[in-house]
């Protein structure tokens, strides 16, 4: 009887211990699926980010000059000729509000 027991111990430890190598060969190959996915991800946006970096470096359409050539200016536009000088209109003075004023905007708030 007691050699009866000694097997059916060795064989429910090698039972134990298959189902324990089972759970963990199951969850190695569910983090290896897990960390795949979270690779792919990474890689989706690093690549979306690129994208978005050469898509800001590049011009705007409407930033870029027009397609049509520019005249060469005219020789008295330089204000070299016949001593012509190129007046300015003086600048209109800043508006300047007081706190709270008709501007609409509060000098409390930032």
């Amino acid at each position: 009887m007691t050699t009866l027991k000694a097997f059916s111990d060795k064989e429910r430890a090698y039972h134990i211990d298959q189902a324990r190598q089972d759970f963990l060969r199951q969850q190695r190959s569910i983090q290896r699926e897990v960390d795949d996915e979270r690779a792919a991800r990474a890689a989706e946006r690093h690549a979306k980010e690129a994208a978005l970096q050469r898509r800001s470096r590049m011009p705007c359409k409407r930033a870029r000059p027009s397609a049509k050539p520019r005249k060469p200016p005219s020789p008295r536009s330089s204000g070299s000729q016949r001593g012509c000088t190129i007046m300015t209109a003086p600048r209109a003075p800043e508006k300047r509000f007081p706190a709270g004023a008709a501007c609409g905007h509060d000098a409390s708030s930032p």
